[in-house]
């Protein structure tokens, strides 16, 4: 049980950085689901401005990310 978490950054109007956490949505049963889902996260974060910082599978079972 694995979801795609992005970190990403960007300015917001008055020039502070203003950071977001974007996640999948959805539970992947797979290591390689949760990576193509961030394959596919991180070109959208990236298309809309915003700078990746961090990114991970975060694992429910375990209680813990795993950075790629």
């Amino acid at each position: 049980m694995l979801t795609a978490m992005i970190l990403a950054c960007a300015l917001d109007p008055d020039g502070k950085e203003m950071c977001v956490v974007f996640a999948s949505g959805y539970v992947s049963s797979t290591m390689k689901e949760c990576v193509d889902d961030l394959i596919l996260g991180s070109e959208f974060v990236e298309k809309n401005g915003w700078e990746i910082r961090s990114f991970e599978c975060y694992d429910w079972i375990k209680k813990k990310g795993t950075a790629l």
